[in-house]
């Protein structure tokens, strides 16, 4: 095997490495999640000892926040959770580094940066511009262009 070819192996190993730790330290997260959060009822999970006329409703309010917010990480997780399987799925079946939209290679800066990148930048930008965007109106954007507020190219700007 060649210099180059030796770097690459290399590479792989050190990327599916890191790729398995970050899916060590999610299992983490989520079980932790999973414990303090949704392991039983309300009166379970937050030691309330208390009979329900002794709650004043804003503390069930608040709770019921904490568990919301709990639920949004946890889905969060599991979308970090979804994107290394699939980086490792791509590592497992030589397309890693393989944008999945245009198949062209991913920048290898990017790949050092975010080694679970399946899209090249400009695909990963028009994927998170479709997003909802929550919020947007509530602060006066109204139907701002994201992507000059962004400052990003316009498509006909990119090169493939």
């Amino acid at each position: 095997m060649g210099k180059k070819a030796d770097g690459l192996e290399r590479f792989k190993r050190e990327t599916r490495q890191r790729l398995q730790q970050e899916m060590e330290r999610i299992e983490g997260l989520k079980k932790g999640i999973e414990r303090s959060t949704f392991s039983g009822d309300q009166e379970d999970v937050y030691g309330e000892l208390t009979t329900t006329s002794d709650i004043h409703p804003a503390d069930y309010g608040t709770e019921t926040h904490f568990r919301e917010l709990d639920l949004t990480i946890k889905q969060m997780i599991e979308e970090r959770e979804k994107e290394i399987q699939r980086a490792l799925s791509h590592l497992d079946h030589d397309q890693y580094g393989i944008c999945e939209v245009c198949g062209q290679p991913i920048d290898p800066e990017r790949l050092k940066a975010r080694p679970d990148a399946t899209l090249c930048i400009y695909h990963q930008r028009q994927k998170e511009l479709s997003k909802p965007r929550y919020g947007y109106g509530d602060r006066g954007y109204g139907d701002a262009d994201v992507s000059s507020v962004l400052g990003i190219e316009e498509e006909e700007e990119y090169e493939h």
